[in-house]
């Protein structure tokens, strides 16, 4: 019989776990081991904070039998581990521990009403991550109730020699009135950067916004419109967060009584993925 994990310990595990700074989650689990002494429980217990943590994360995973990647996400989450892939309309079984398909089934479930409208979506998003986030980006389109859409986008770099790591998550809802031929767009844009040359800076940023969309006469007419806003939005994104760095840079860090590294300052520059964004959606 299993032996469950202390409260404490669990709790520190799923901190641990839950704060790992992008592509490093797998050297956060062998510190967690050595730290605790590898306690009875503990394999029992990492598949359901993983599962948590592929949520957030909205981890990427090889499709089988395909040349695209689906993402692990909420929006997709049809038990703890079966997943849908949008794009195939399949079934997708998920190893949280090792984030991998261990096998995938078609869906038997009644196809959307609106899945032309996704499937339009789904072609725009991915020419837009293929321009974008080239080589790292993935999307994946989800149809929801009452006339919704998700569309998700996860993009990782990293850069072990130059010691950062970076990643880009953003997070789309289309709410369609198709009596109006309106739609309103909202999303949410997330980064985090880990810096850790001589040191240890993590940086986080996060930003919302809400596009109103108009003349939706079909589904090529909203994709269109999404990729324009998405292009918007995302861009602005990217432009604020450089100009807030190079403030900082220039004035914040400039207060702070002893200088990161020791070797000298951080180079901002260099902890932004050479300007964050930048790197992150490879332009």
């Amino acid at each position: 019989m299993a032996t469950s994990l202390p409260s404490n310990v669990l709790s520190i595990v799923r901190h641990f776990v839950l704060s790992s700074p992008p592509g490093e989650l797998n050297a956060v689990l062998e510190d967690i081991r050595r730290l605790t002494n590898n306690p009875p429980g503990l394999d029992a217990v990492l598949p359901g904070i993983l599962r948590e943590y592929n949520n957030e994360q909205m981890t990427p995973v090889e499709v089988p039998g395909t040349d695209y990647k689906a993402l692990i996400t909420q929006f997709g989450e049809l038990d703890t581990t079966h997943y849908l892939d949008p794009r195939s309309n399949e079934v997708l079984s998920i190893d949280h521990v090792r984030q991998s398909v261990i096998q995938k089934e078609r869906n038997t479930a009644a196809p959307h009403p609106l899945a032309n409208w996704r499937d339009a979506l789904d072609s725009a998003m991915r020419s837009y991550v293929d321009e974008h986030y080239p080589e790292t980006g993935v999307a994946s389109v989800y149809a929801q109730p009452n006339n919704t859409f998700v569309i998700c986008i996860c993009s990782s770099r990293y850069n072990i020699s130059a010691m950062w790591a970076g990643r880009w998550r953003s997070v789309w809802t289309v709410k369609l009135n198709q009596g109006t031929h309106t739609a309103v767009l909202e999303g949410q844009m997330k980064t985090h950067v880990h810096y850790y040359e001589e040191g240890n800076v993590q940086q986080t940023a996060e930003g919302n916004k809400r596009a109103d969309l108009r003349n939706v006469m079909d589904p090529a007419a909203l994709a269109n419109l999404v990729r324009q806003a998405l292009n918007t939005e995302e861009t602005a994104f990217q432009a604020a967060l450089e100009h807030s760095h190079r403030d900082l840079q220039a004035n914040t860090l400039r207060s702070l009584r002893r200088k990161m590294p020791v070797t000298g300052f951080i180079d901002f520059q260099r902890f932004l993925l050479h300007d964050l964004a930048s790197e992150i959606t490879g332009h």
